[in-house]
């Protein structure tokens, strides 16, 4: 697999010419003191963030994942706050929401039927009793 960045179209497009001119930017160096330089710039620059009694890296980074820990702690905490303020409001909105229409009152009375009845057949009335 190549890293090389390669624009669609035609090759003499402005996208393809412009990958051309920036591509010398993008490649990685050749020389491999490069990536040891880099390597030891990061290595001294953790050592002079670590205390005295600190010899390795990973006890560097063991100290920030305690702090990365009670960050998290500190975000869920509010998070879950935020939810319940959240799920107040939205109890709250239901309530006055029922509250603020007047009330309906429908009641049926001994005798009353749901609908009238319908209206009787002419024809057939004559013979009902």
């Amino acid at each position: 697999m190549s890293n090389e960045i390669q624009f669609p179209g035609r090759s003499d497009a402005p996208d393809e010419r412009f990958g051309q001119l920036i591509r010398p930017l993008y490649e990685p160096p050749q020389e491999g003191t490069y990536w040891d330089g880099l390597h030891t710039r990061i290595m001294n620059r953790v050592r002079a963030a670590a205390p005295d009694d600190v010899v390795e890296w990973w006890m560097v980074m063991s100290r920030w994942a305690k702090m990365g820990t009670v960050a998290a702690m500190i975000l869920a905490v509010l998070a879950g706050a935020l939810l319940m303020q959240h799920e107040q409001r939205e109890a709250r909105m239901a309530y006055d929401a029922v509250l603020s229409q007047p009330p309906t009152y429908s009641f049926q009375m001994d005798g009353e039927e749901d609908e009238p009845p319908p209206p009787a057949n002419p024809i057939l009335r004559s013979g009902l009793p």
